[in-house]
């Protein structure tokens, strides 16, 4: 193997742009955008544009489905409200901060 190869397969996977994770998650750039600058969702420079890790967006959907509580046996929330999970509300939340 070339030197100055990198085995992506075995530790690391290629960056996503940031509208390839928006598109990744359902919501636009802007809001992609906003959980970057809220720290939500770490990334990462490269030149002049930034790159989302697939494991922090992975990371990132893990903590919102963590955040908001068990689902009720129907696929609905334990606790009455019928939003499908915690990325639902999330997402939900900045696209109202958007409209603000």
């Amino acid at each position: 193997m070339d030197p100055g190869h990198i085995d992506r397969s075995s530790s690391m996977q290629a960056l996503m742009t940031v509208p390839g994770a928006a598109d990744h998650l359902g919501v636009s750039v802007r809001t992609l955008r906003r959980l970057i600058e809220r720290g939500d969702l770490p990334s990462v420079r490269v030149g002049r544009s930034r790159r989302v890790d697939p494991e922090d967006l992975e990371a990132y959907i893990a903590r919102q489905k963590r955040c908001h509580g068990p689902m009720s046996d129907d696929g609905g929330r334990a606790d009455g409200n019928a939003a499908a999970g915690g990325r639902a509300m999330d997402l939900v939340r900045a696209i109202r901060e958007e409209r603000d």
